[in-house]
């Protein structure tokens, strides 16, 4: 009869352990998508993804490209890193698959807001007749 006791205690004892685990995973996951909303939303970061989905480029040449100061640069390269979004191969930053996938993703919400006049917007489609 102990026995018995003991094993149902345990298996309380896994499943307790169990949504814990899960919490955690729910709450690592909501920590990671919040820290990748606010790095994305920082003013001239989607220029530097955008101009490293059309290739890979020195530091040099993402300022030149991106006219972000040097300094703010190398933060938005850090956290790109960081995010898993960049890599620094040898002297040139490469978008990742994850990067690449962020892309897709920025330019179906630029669908759905597109930005003022005079800025980059989607095409629009001809009415139907």
């Amino acid at each position: 009869m102990a026995g018995k006791v003991i094993i149902q205690s345990t298996k309380k004892c896994h499943t307790v352990m169990s949504v814990s685990a899960k919490r955690t995973s729910l709450n690592e996951k909501s920590e990671k998508l919040q820290k990748l909303l606010k790095v994305v939303s920082r003013n001239g970061l989607r220029d530097v993804l955008y101009t490293l989905h059309r290739h890979p480029y020195r530091f040099t040449e993402l300022v030149f490209e991106t006219k972000i100061n040097p300094r703010m640069l190398n933060k938005h390269l850090k956290a790109l890193i960081d995010l898993n979004l960049v890599v620094k191969d040898t002297d040139e930053y490469i978008l990742t698959e994850n990067g690449k996938k962020l892309i897709k993703i920025l330019e179906q919400i630029q669908y759905i807001f597109p930005k003022k006049e005079g800025r980059h917007t989607p095409p629009r489609r001809e009415p139907l007749h």
